[in-house]
């Protein structure tokens, strides 16, 4: 978000040597066009759009699930863990 609001893309996006995120591209023509499709042939009452509303809800749960995960485990102190922090105490290279 910060990137976003300083007009810049951001650093992992940069980094990686690409213009956009690909998973945003993936989402945005893809993810959300299928669930307004299926949302709207819900709607309408349609068999097909029926049928998919189960899966899509259910792919959103995970997904929403999997995103909040990850954002616990990237807020947790793990200044002490030596697989995270390769220079807390009793960490030691393996020699190569």
């Amino acid at each position: 978000m910060p990137a976003s609001l300083e007009g810049e893309p951001p650093s992992s996006v940069v980094e990686a040597g690409l213009r956009v995120n690909p998973i945003h591209v993936i989402d945005l023509a893809v993810v959300l066009p299928a669930f307004a499709l299926a949302g709207a042939s819900a709607l309408r009452g349609r068999a097909t759009g029926l049928f998919l509303v189960g899966p899509m809800l259910t792919f959103s749960v995970l997904v929403l699930a999997s995103l909040v995960a990850a954002v616990r485990y990237l807020r947790e102190d793990r200044t002490d863990d030596p697989l995270a922090n390769p220079r807390a105490e009793g960490h030691t290279e393996k020699s190569r």
